[in-house]
């Protein structure tokens, strides 16, 4: 229990902060504005230039307000369908992901996952800090700050590691037609800077909060210590999820947890995955949380 848990209001005040956290990183704040970007696009992908009163119409497009709500409840795809302003039929286009507006990918279910096991791991006092591997824009990070800040602790640090350059060009075979690196997809290349910015703009940028700068085979071989309560691996692919679980998962204390991001949606993460936990013979359970992410707890 933390010490915030014995005074109900404090409790309720930390919960109000951590939802409200969560709605801003997955920016469903402000949704009718997404809808807006959304209809912009649209536009844009047939050559068309947004009309204003078809711009204001789209706020109060109900059904791709709500379309939006479950992606970002998911952490899904947005696939476009040809809905305009006035919720007229026109030509499919194609947006990779909902979450380009927003400051993570994840979405609010494995957000609240995240939430439930660095909780579990201060009230039962499990040893170690927290991981990042794999931070994009940086949002679940900050996330993770955030919950630690709202539960008053401070003698934990979270280690934020990536490329800062984008996912690499993998040589492995299981990569094979997953090409994601800078020169295919340069929305997923976020700089070390714009990270720390992120954080900044939650105020959340403190000395609990460590940078590990690098492609995983190399940067984590070393950092960060042991011991780790808690590993939270997005890196999408067979080589770099391979990297972070070779380096770190034995640092994951007894009675910590390890959540892998796109183990449900990406094959190459899926079987990097399963060949480390045969070859470990750890005979771990396995949690889903959601369609896209795997959970488990180190026995």
């Amino acid at each position: 229990m933390t010490p915030h848990d014995h005074h109900p209001s404090l409790s309720a005040t930390r919960d109000r902060y951590l939802r409200l956290l969560r709605k801003a990183l997955v920016n469903e704040l402000y949704i009718e504005l997404e809808a807006q970007l959304v209809y912009a696009v649209l536009c844009a992908s047939h050559h068309e230039t947004p009309e204003l009163n078809q711009l204001t119409a789209a706020r109060g497009n109900r059904e791709l307000i709500e379309h939006l709500r479950e992606l970002k409840h998911d952490g899904d795809t947005l696939v476009l369908k040809g809905i305009d302003g006035h919720g007229r039929s026109v030509p499919d286009a194609s947006l990779r992901n909902h979450a380009e507006f927003a400051h993570t990918m994840i979405g609010c279910q494995r957000l609240d996952k995240l939430r439930d096991c660095i909780e579990t791991i201060l009230e039962e006092d499990i040893p170690g800090d927290l991981l990042q591997a794999g931070c994009w824009r940086g949002g679940s990070a900050v996330f993770m700050r955030g919950v630690l800040a709202a539960s008053g602790c401070s003698g934990r640090k979270l280690w934020v590691a990536d490329s800062f350059q984008g996912l690499p060009e993998s040589a492995e075979s299981p990569d094979s037609g997953y090409e994601m690196d800078k020169s295919v997809l340069p929305v997923l290349s976020v700089s070390l800077e714009e990270v720390r910015e992120l954080f900044r703009r939650y105020e959340l940028l403190d000395d609990q909060v460590r940078f590990i700068e690098g492609w995983f085979g190399e940067s984590l071989a070393k950092q960060p210590p042991a011991p780790l309560a808690l590993l939270h691996i997005d890196a999408d692919l067979y080589l770099s999820t391979r990297d972070v679980l070779e380096n770190c998962h034995d640092r994951v204390s007894s009675g910590g947890f390890v959540i892998v991001d796109d183990y449900g949606i990406l094959p190459p993460c899926r079987e990097a995955v399963d060949e480390f936990l045969a070859q470990a013979g750890l005979g771990v359970q396995l949690q889903t949380v959601g369609k896209h992410a795997v959970c488990w707890r180190m026995p």
